[in-house]
Order: C-alpha cells, then structure tokens, then sequence
C-alpha cells in the first residue's frame, strides 16, 4: 500500500503544476502526509482535468485498505 502512495505522489509531481502539500518547512511537509487530504490534481494544473482526480487521489488516500489494491485494479 505504501508504494501506491509513493506512486500517486511521484503521478502528482510529473502531471501537476504544483505539488499537493505545499509548506516552506520538512514539518509542514510531513503533517501534509500524515493529514492533509491534497487539493484536487486539476486544480493544480493536470492536464488530465477532473476526469483524473479520482484516480490519482485513490493513491493518495490515508487508510491504505481505500488505496488500490492491485496493479490491475
């Protein structure tokens, strides 16, 4: 579960013009991924527009029984 995460932030990064927790400090950054549910990709600027945000959002999620659970899901 743990690397769908680290997957769907490295999606974030490569499609969206800014990232989804956005603080000036590591702390910040951290709660971010402890916490914080991140903004919409096509907010920030994915070029896929709304119609991505669900699936790049279900990598992001906290509890990881609501993130994918296998590659061909």
């Amino acid at each position: 579960a743990s690397d769908f995460y680290s997957l769907g932030m490295v999606a974030d990064e490569l499609f969206c013009t800014s990232p989804p927790f956005q603080d000036a400090d590591h702390y910040g950054m951290a709660t971010g991924h402890q916490i914080l549910v991140p903004s919409p990709p096509s907010s920030r600027g994915s070029p896929f527009g709304a119609t991505g945000d669900p699936i790049l959002l279900r990598f992001l999620k906290k509890n990881p029984a609501e993130r994918y659970a296998t590659v061909r899901e």
